[in-house]
């Protein structure tokens, strides 16, 4: 798949409603720690993508989605599958760690 920037609950909302696993990431381009993510999410996408979506938001442009989501620190990323949120994960998340824990929702 691909990695998506969104900034709105309109460009959201085809995907969370699917069967298929979500990464909601919030970042900013500012954020040391997320840029560290990047390569983390697209190792992910490229390896997992067939099976999770990954959605970026960069918190500047979308404010009002990362007050929705409660977003207080970043990198900010929810794991979303069939509507149903799962907890955050904040800050940094080294690849093997955020693989073993995306496919313990698979």
């Amino acid at each position: 798949m691909t990695i998506i920037h969104v900034t709105s609950n309109n460009e959201i909302e085809p995907h969370i409603n699917g069967d298929k696993l979500v990464l909601l990431n919030f970042w900013a381009k500012w954020c040391g720690p997320c840029k560290m993510l990047i390569p983390v999410l697209e190792q992910l996408d490229e390896e997992l993508g067939d099976k999770v979506q990954i959605l970026k938001v960069d918190v500047d442009n979308g404010p009002d989605l990362a007050a929705q989501y409660g977003v207080m620190g970043i990198p900010h990323t929810r794991m979303i599958i069939n509507n149903n949120t799962r907890d955050p994960l904040v800050g940094y998340v080294p690849y093997e760690k955020l693989k073993t824990i995306v496919e313990a929702e698979l």
